[in-house]
């Protein structure tokens, strides 16, 4: 990166977790500062997934100039993003001038505005099955919006999970939180006969389940 110059850094939060793994292991204590890492860099996006908040403070540390923001293919790319100097760690940023977002009363994300697709190409049953009559994209996502324009993604619709005692889980939320423990590299959280399950991926076996 170094030798490219890189200017402009755009990653998803698996990527922005091997780069801090390396930047923990590599850097000495008087380069903790992308100045000196990577003096080129003036921004670090990330997006595809929430950013763990120790990995974003991590790379903060570091001196990485951090923007998490959230997107889709069809709303011409950006939704929100979260301002260097007006951050809110834990959402996915503010919204962007150019749209609109709204709550549905299921929890789902739904956006308009002139950045919004009209319609897949020559599909029009997929267009109907992704947009309201009054013309609002469905996201697919779960979350909130805050008084002030913030929005925050806690889980994709499709993937929540339904327990027998009738309490919904969102994986993501789960994952993220076993992904802190010590020795745990990667976790999945699923339902089998609606009972809660999770597979742990671990590096050390024996650490990870002294943690768990």
């Amino acid at each position: 990166l170094r030798r490219l110059r890189v200017t402009i850094l755009c990653i998803v939060p698996a990527l922005a977790r091997a780069l801090l793994a390396e930047l923990d292991a590599f850097s000495t204590p008087d380069e903790l500062d992308s100045g000196r890492l990577l003096p080129d860099l003036r921004l670090c996006y990330c997006g595809g997934a929430a950013l763990p908040r120790e990995v974003l403070w991590g790379l903060i540390a570091h001196g990485f100039p951090v923007v998490e923001g959230y997107g889709a293919t069809e709303c011409t790319g950006l939704i929100s993003a979260n301002p260097l100097r007006m951050r809110q760690p834990g959402t996915v940023g503010r919204i962007y001038p150019s749209c609109r977002v709204r709550i549905a009363s299921d929890g789902e994300i739904q956006v308009s505005g002139g950045n919004v697709m009209s319609g897949y190409w020559q599909d029009p049953a997929a267009t109907q099955a992704v947009m309201t009559v009054d013309g609002w994209f469905c996201t697919g996502d779960l979350g909130t919006l805050s008084d002030d324009g913030y929005v925050t993604v806690y889980g994709r619709k499709k993937s929540l999970l339904l327990l027998e005692n009738g309490k919904k889980i969102f994986p993501e939320e789960l994952e993220e939180q076993l992904e802190q423990l010590p020795a745990v590299t990667e976790a999945l959280a699923y339902t089998e006969e609606n009972r809660l399950c999770v597979l742990v991926f671990s590096t050390d076996i024996p650490a990870a389940k002294q943690s768990l």
